[in-house]
């Protein structure tokens, strides 16, 4: 699908391709296709977390369908400021969820290790991480920098 679509954008926006060849079959609806719509968007997964978070806000009560509710704004905040401390420290982007009692927690995983940050009141976070066998976690930390176990982890 992509390589007909390449093509026919190709003789159709190719001047030195004489009109019998672009009124053949394989082009003839002429599909007008820039390469900007081919090329992927870069996605910045830190914008995208950041977006998702503010619509937290939206939410509306039962939102879950269990009786969800929404996390406070000072929840959502706190969540901001630590997702920033780790943009700065140049740590990959996390994946980001929220439970139906308001909390909200980001969390990386891959085939051998796992690290869950949440946040459940203002200010302040838990962790727990798996990695190579080692389960580690701390709780209700204040969230005034990354905690030197977790960057550990995280590096």
């Amino acid at each position: 699908m992509i390589t007909s679509t390449l093509i026919t954008s190709f003789l159709l926006t190719t001047p030195m391709i004489n009109d019998s060849i672009k009124d053949n079959s394989i082009i003839e609806n002429k599909i007008q296709l820039s390469f900007k719509e081919i090329i992927p968007k870069q996605k910045d997964s830190y914008n995208d977390i950041f977006k998702e978070l503010n619509s937290y806000k939206d939410l509306k009560p039962n939102w879950d369908g269990y009786d969800g509710r929404k996390p406070s704004d000072d929840i959502v905040n706190t969540t901001k400021n630590f997702l920033e401390e780790l943009k700065n420290n140049k740590i990959s982007a996390p994946e980001i969820m929220i439970s139906g009692i308001g909390q909200i927690a980001i969390y990386w995983k891959n085939r051998d290790s796992y690290i869950e940050v949440n946040f459940d009141m203002k200010d302040y976070l838990s962790f727990f991480y798996k990695i190579d066998g080692v389960v580690y976690g701390e709780d209700d930390l204040k969230v005034d920098s990354l905690p030197v176990r977790l960057k550990d982890a995280l590096s």
